[in-house]
């Protein structure tokens, strides 16, 4: 009997139908797998961004509490119209700068990846000169460390460097304790940015729809360097950049004795920012110190006597008040030469400490020499020095024996 050679072996078939069924039964499976575990990016029409209800959803929880965000959203309260404060404005504030990990976030970076006009339109971005949270806690560590002043028992422990994470921010409100302490002392380095920075962005909105945030205080026409602004990138930023402009701004106030050539002297405008400005400053405070002594020599030896003769000779009237008034204006302007002094020490910059001293030795050997002086600079003014010169009126209007007394009083502070 013939072998038909032109149907294959039942073996070789059945595992062909069984390849064929696998196949259909794979291709089925990868049909039906749901669309969600397949990613793709969010389609324009119907991306969204997180509404008001889940951004304070998110503030309300604890772990928010030191986002600088959260607490510039409880200064807007439930208005969108006020500047910075639309929801995706203050989603830029938190998610572009602070970027924790949240849904939030999450749906806000999708929103802006599918539209990026609407997302970074006018009024959606944040507060110019906005910075991260860490910022704000940092600034509020350096104006603590300064000076133990009113607002750091609110925020105690704050982030001591830029590189702290948000996980480890102080549980403070870091925006709010941060905008106290520089409304209370408006002229600390610290207030310089993002403070002033933010108030002097926009001066008309941020005054009256701020004025809890940009007081009068930060709109007094004070000069802040026009230098660049922190970077808006999450976590970025740096000591200069936060100083803004280094040494053109105004040093804070230090109640410790400290030795810096970057110092304020008396007035606003006296900054020394070099070690040849503060050298001169030194040299400044030496002389008006000499000066002092010099005065009260010339009080001590030649104008009381003076006027004490003279006084002695008046009949009452209105030369003889005049006379009075005149030597009421010396001693004032003694106290006032005193108190200026007093002044300086009060910086307690060591090397003006110092020349108050080394200007009070000079003074006092120069010019309190004893009697011997004294009655050289009234021959000089062609002063009598007789007993009776300078002593006081008795009731009868007549010069009485003076009392002993010192050649020249003591400075009244330094």
């Amino acid at each position: 009997m013939p072998v038909n050679h032109s149907s294959p072996p039942p073996g070789r078939a059945l595992l062909l139908f069984r390849t064929a069924v696998a196949a259909l039964a794979l291709l089925a499976v990868l049909s039906s797998a749901p669309v969600h575990a397949r990613p793709q990016s969010a389609s324009p029409s119907t991306a969204t961004a997180p509404s008001r209800d889940a951004l304070t959803s998110f503030c309300s929880a604890t772990t928010s509490t030191p986002l600088g965000t959260c607490s510039l959203l409880a200064q807007c309260g439930t208005s969108t119209t006020k500047p910075y404060c639309s929801t995706l404005s203050l989603l830029d504030a938190l998610c572009n700068y602070d970027n924790p990990t949240t849904d939030v976030c999450t749906q806000y970076q999708a929103y802006c990846t599918a539209k990026p006009s609407e997302c970074r339109a006018d009024g959606n971005t944040a507060w110019p000169a906005w910075t991260n949270s860490t910022v704000y806690q940092n600034q509020i560590y350096r104006m603590c460390k300064v000076h133990n002043m009113e607002g750091c028992d609110k925020c105690t422990n704050p982030a001591s460097s830029l590189s702290v994470p948000l996980a480890q921010l102080a549980s403070c409100d870091s925006f709010a304790v941060y905008v106290a302490m520089c409304k209370a002392m408006p002229d600390m380095t610290m207030c310089n940015v993002p403070w002033k920075k933010m108030c002097q962005a926009n001066p008309t909105a941020t005054k009256d729809n701020f004025p809890q945030i940009c007081p009068t205080s930060a709109f007094d026409g004070s000069a802040v360097p026009a230098t660049s602004t922190p970077s808006t990138s999450t976590g970025s930023s740096s000591s200069t950049s936060l100083d803004e402009g280094g040494d053109l701004d105004i040093p804070p106030m230090r109640m410790y004795f400290h030795q810096d050539t970057h110092d304020l002297l008396l007035f606003r405008s006296w900054v020394t920012r070099t070690a040849g400005s503060y050298a001169a400053a030194s040299v400044g405070v030496f002389l008006v110190t000499v000066a002092y002594y010099a005065l009260q020599a010339v009080v001590r030896g030649v104008v009381t006597p003076r006027l004490a003769a003279s006084l002695a000779a008046a009949t009452p009237g209105i030369k003889r008040e005049m006379l009075v008034a005149a030597r009421a204006l010396v001693a004032t302007t003694e106290i006032a030469f005193s108190f200026l002094l007093m002044l300086v020490v009060m910086t307690f910059n060591w090397g003006w400490c110092a020349m108050v001293l080394l200007g009070a030795f000079v003074g006092n050997y120069v010019f309190n020499r004893g009697s011997g002086r004294k009655a050289a600079l009234q021959e000089m003014m062609g002063v009598d020095g007789g007993a009776g010169s300078d002593a006081p009126l008795n009731g009868a209007g007549q010069a009485g024996q003076a009392p002993a007394k010192e050649p020249f009083a003591q400075p009244l502070c330094c």
